[in-house]
């Protein structure tokens, strides 16, 4: 018993760096697209205002919501893999 909690715990410290990495990743791309869409639109006004509703906007969004699947997918194959090994 022991042994199967010390595998689920490496697996969820695992899923955890895999979406924090992921997220990062995410956020980082969506921010040099943000600044090379606001340096090609010439954009006036105060660009950090700008910035930080694109930023909102993004962190709203459904690619967002996405990177959460970094948490639900690995689990669900092995349980698939389990399922057809065993039962099928």
């Amino acid at each position: 018993m022991f042994a199967f909690l010390r595998l689920v715990l490496t697996f969820v410290v695992i899923l955890a760096l895999l979406y924090a990495a992921l997220s990062l990743h995410m956020r980082l791309r969506y921010r040099a697209r943000l600044r090379r869409h606001l340096d090609a639109q010439h954009a006036d006004g105060d660009r950090a205002l700008l910035f930080r509703e694109g930023m909102q906007r993004y962190d709203r969004s459904f690619q967002r919501k996405l990177t959460h699947l970094a948490y639900v997918l690995p689990p669900s194959a092995i349980l698939l893999i389990i399922y057809v090994i065993n039962f099928l």
